[in-house]
């Protein structure tokens, strides 16, 4: 399974709430499903860590540019999700930026 899956948000942002509804962690969300998870998470209203290998850096940036538009606040946490010590450092970073950590969506990479 391959490919680029793209997210066409169905709500306008007119509806979306000023105030977060908490704080999620999004993992493999450079791109695929975990990008889509990560968009409408922060167009539901929650502020979004996003996740994904130090490779996939450059699609983070995106991500998270397209996040701040949304009105919410984001970090990127990059690290691998079977090493231990970097979800710790994910964890970390989260909390750390955003405060706390509410929600988390494991997305395998090759989704």
């Amino acid at each position: 399974i391959g490919g680029t899956a793209t997210y066409t948000d169905p709500c306008p942002d007119a509806f979306m709430s000023s105030e977060s509804l908490g704080v999620a962690l999004v993992t493999g969300a450079s791109r695929g499903i975990g990008r889509a998870i990560a968009l409408r998470l922060a167009h539901d209203g929650f502020d979004v860590a996003i996740n994904d290998i130090p490779a996939a850096r450059a699609g983070l940036e995106t991500l998270k540019d397209e996040i701040l538009q949304k009105g919410r606040k984001s970090c990127i946490a990059i690290g691998d999700v079977s090493l231990q010590s970097h979800v710790e450092d994910m964890v970390s970073t989260t909390v750390n930026d955003l405060g706390r950590l509410d929600v988390v969506s494991a997305v395998p990479r090759n989704y």
